[in-house]
């Protein structure tokens, strides 16, 4: 049975042991132009792939401007339906003084918790829904992207298997959608245009080293019992992968500008 046509028995039974397929599938869903808009579509619809519920939708926001302009992902018939509205502006003033981590997520048994927005949790009540889980990706407390799944009722919220595979999957893709919001805003800042392929090779490099050298003193706190010193290495760890990424980024669409030909999909 493939991926793409997975049953919603199966879809149940999803746990970490799924985390290596579901990122296979969230690249390959990814075209050749690696951005946050297609990073996000591709999370969008790997969620709705390996997590049942009963609505599934989330928001963009611009991430060459502090601006409250968002783009709306609906999950629809299989694809990700995408619309431009203006988010409100108390909402995105808030998620940037109040978020302390990159990465939250909110399970709510129940709807009287969900405070982000009032006209959305009021959406979701609409589509038949008394439970929700929210998904916060940001950027330094810049909102990035939100993402949220509707549940008729608490006992129809994913099991901890689940919510575990959900955490170590968005931990994942919290890279990628940092690498190409980085490399955005490079293109738009200008900042691509003075290194070299050679000199913006030499930054990959270094950048990589520095990724596994803090995931080397990860490794050796954990060893250590230092369990505060691990998590602050780790940490560390998915920062800098971010940035490498961006590096790759410009480094390809460099590469194939010298070349003349155009950055090929990710297989």
């Amino acid at each position: 049975m493939s991926k793409e046509t997975m049953s919603k028995e199966t879809l149940s039974q999803t746990d970490v042991r799924q985390v290596h397929a579901a990122l296979n599938s969230f690249l390959k869903k990814i075209p050749a132009h690696f951005s946050a808009e297609s990073c996000a579509d591709a999370l969008v619809s790997t969620l709705a792939q390996y997590v049942v519920s009963n609505q599934i939708f989330g928001f963009l926001w611009e991430p060459h401007r502090r601006t409250n302009n968002r783009r709306r992902l609906t999950f629809y018939n299989g694809n990700v339906v995408k619309t431009q509205e203006t988010a409100p502006e108390a909402l995105a003033h808030e998620e940037e003084k109040d978020y302390r981590n990159d990465l939250r997520i909110m399970i709510h048994s129940s709807l009287k918790t969900f405070s982000s927005d009032p006209a959305i949790k009021k959406e979701i009540e609409d589509h038949g829904n008394r439970s929700a889980i929210e998904i916060h990706f940001s950027y330094y407390g810049r909102p990035l992207l939100w993402v949220i799944l509707g549940f008729p009722n608490a006992k129809k919220i994913p099991p901890e298997s689940v919510q575990e595979f959900l955490l170590i999957f968005c931990r994942c893709c919290l890279v990628s959608l940092h690498g190409a919001y980085i490399a955005e805003i490079e293109e738009q800042e200008g900042r691509r245009q003075t290194p070299q392929v050679e000199e913006r090779y030499a930054k990959t490099v270094q950048w990589l080293h520095s990724t596994v050298r803090h995931l080397n003193m990860g490794r050796s706190a954990l060893q250590a019992g230092e369990l505060e010193g691990t998590e602050d290495s780790l940490e560390r760890a998915l920062i800098v992968a971010g940035v490498c990424l961006a590096e790759l980024i410009a480094l390809t669409e460099d590469a194939a500008k010298l070349s003349g030909d155009q950055p090929k999909a990710i297989e």
